[in-house]
């Protein structure tokens, strides 16, 4: 639930400036993600501004790759992959968690640089062990 309803807020927020002349460029990003040299099958990627004034932009990565847009610049990355858990939520249905380690995400240590005009293929291998 939670990787779909952050997908729901990316793609807003990533659509925010399309079609608008006073918006930033937006530059495609493309590139593969993988955990433990397997592709990852389901998952969110966000790219957040170094300086966290401009906005965020993200999308799906599936079967171990993402597409989307982004403005240029210098980016702090996060990627959420959840699945159902052991426990059970409050509505009495299997809940859900996150397997990737925070240093992935909520503390994350990933980072890229969008550049303008550029082909921008990023790629990400993760690694279950620390």
């Amino acid at each position: 639930m939670i990787s779909m309803t952050l997908l729901c807020v990316l793609n807003m927020g990533s659509g925010c400036f399309q079609g608008k002349s006073d918006g930033p460029d937006l530059f495609m990003v493309t590139g593969t993600v993988t955990v433990d040299n397997e592709p990852l099958p389901l998952a969110v990627i966000t790219f957040d501004p170094e300086d966290g004034i401009a906005g965020s932009y993200g999308g799906e990565i599936r079967n171990g790759t993402y597409s989307f847009r982004s403005a240029a610049g210098p980016k702090k990355v996060t990627i959420m992959a959840s699945r159902p858990s052991n426990n059970l939520g409050p509505d009495g249905l299997p809940g859900m968690e996150q397997y990737l380690s925070e240093r992935y995400n909520m503390k994350t240590e990933l980072t890229a640089n969008v550049v303008a005009g550029e082909k921008n293929a990023i790629s990400f291998q993760l690694q279950t062990a620390q």
